[in-house]
């Protein structure tokens, strides 16, 4: 009784270190940060307003019209209120992620040794590998931890049995940033045309919300509006080249083209655009086909078989991993969902016995994930995102990833 009041005592005190550490960094948040985009779009959509158009001075506005669907949520509170609240939940769901990556691990691996120091302490490891990328998501109060926790959801409810409120999660997921989409892929390759219904079917109620509440005319042009200034520019090779940018194309053309910068002046070469882009290009395609490939293989051979088979770790951790290597917009926090690829490369890799790869690996994840500016200083930490160490670092993964044979006794 004596431990539970403790217990008891404890979580109080932690909450209100929360509650405190969230006013703080709230308070912290103006019109030229991430949020007063979510909160703006959030209050267009509530007034009825144009999304697209950076009215109430949300900028560059790039989330499908699903999102300030969402965020209007937010908008019936005064800003500065709104990010607080926002602070901690984001500081709340830190470690709800985690814990949901040890559920989907334990379940695919119950029995895993555990004589391994490395292993015994594995979730100490995932925290402290994923530091930086969550600290980044509070202090620029995002919303990848969101997605994050909805996916990691919609993983662990799928493997469970529980298809219809996972098939929410992973399409609410999709409906406030387009990449989880690809998790729908998977899931479609490896199920039934009744799954594939009820995938429209749950778009299609998404979609009649929005046309319910903007009207069909102004619904339909969210629509037009997200598409020709978000999606269409992505799809026709828009790409961010800011040295804090870090997708295989942001890295390809920071490195390789000159371009001009107000911050930094770091490329290597200045090869051509066109040369750039189509390495880049190709590069891109590699990752999506080695994502798909078994998943595609699982179609064409079950088409006729009522069998159904699990989807594999592997394939979950190569696709986040894809996320962040193929978006035209990768930041530092988006690489978040690395708690669920930490552990499981590092406990594949120990379970293989590549007990040198898996403490490399720990080792450089780790420097990586310490560089930030307050630990490291400006110089070291400004160069790291310069010459997109985070990108070398998940390309690598991706890679070793896909050739791991490992699978759980």
């Amino acid at each position: 009784m004596e431990i539970k009041k403790k217990q008891f005592f404890g979580l109080i005190v932690f909450t209100i270190f929360l509650i405190a550490l969230a006013i703080k960094e709230g308070l912290s948040e103006n019109i030229d940060g991430d949020f007063y985009i979510f909160w703006s779009a959030g209050l267009n959509f509530l007034n009825g307003n144009a999304l697209y158009s950076q009215v109430g001075g949300a900028k560059e506005f790039l989330y499908p019209p699903f999102a300030p669907m969402f965020f209007q949520v937010l908008a019936l509170m005064p800003f500065q209120i709104a990010a607080c609240v926002w602070s901690f939940f984001n500081l709340s769901i830190w470690f709800l992620i985690i814990f949901l990556s040890k559920q989907i691990i334990e379940h695919y691996y119950p029995n895993y040794d555990k004589s391994d120091k490395i292993l015994q302490n594995l979730w100490i490891l995932t925290f402290l590998l994923t530091i930086r990328y969550f600290w980044h998501n509070v202090i620029w109060c995002n919303i990848n931890e969101l997605v994050t926790l909805l996916t990691f959801g919609g993983i662990l409810l799928y493997l469970r049995k529980k298809e219809n409120p996972a098939l929410i999660c992973f399409i609410i997921a999709t409906s406030l940033k387009v990449m989880p989409g690809l998790f729908l892929l998977i899931i479609a390759l490896y199920s039934k045309p009744k799954t594939w219904l009820k995938m429209i079917a749950i778009g299609v109620i998404l979609v009649l919300m929005i046309l319910i509440q903007r009207g069909f005319e102004q619904g339909t042009n969210d629509f037009t509006d997200y598409y020709n200034n978000a999606l269409g520019p992505f799809l026709g090779g828009k790409t961010y080249v800011e040295w804090i940018s870090l997708s295989i194309p942001s890295m390809f053309f920071k490195l390789f083209t000159a371009h001009p910068n107000e911050e930094f002046d770091y490329h290597l070469f200045n090869f051509p655009f066109q040369t750039v882009k189509t390495i880049a290009t190709c590069l891109q395609l590699l990752v999506i086909s080695l994502v798909l490939k078994n998943p595609v293989i699982h179609f064409f051979k079950s088409w006729n078989d009522n069998t159904t088979t699990q989807i594999p770790l592997k394939t979950w951790c190569l696709a986040y991993l894809a996320m962040v290597l193929v978006a035209g917009v990768s930041w530092e926090g988006h690489h978040v969902t690395l708690s669920l690829v930490f552990p499981a490369i590092i406990l594949m890799l120990s379970q293989n016995q590549e007990i040198k790869m898996r403490n490399t690996l720990i080792i450089i994840s780790l420097c990586i994930g310490f560089m930030g500016k307050d630990i490291v200083g400006a110089w070291i930490y400004n160069h790291s995102m310069e010459y997109s160490f985070i990108t070398f670092m998940t390309l690598f993964m991706f890679f070793k990833l896909s050739t791991i044979t490992y699978q759980p006794k």
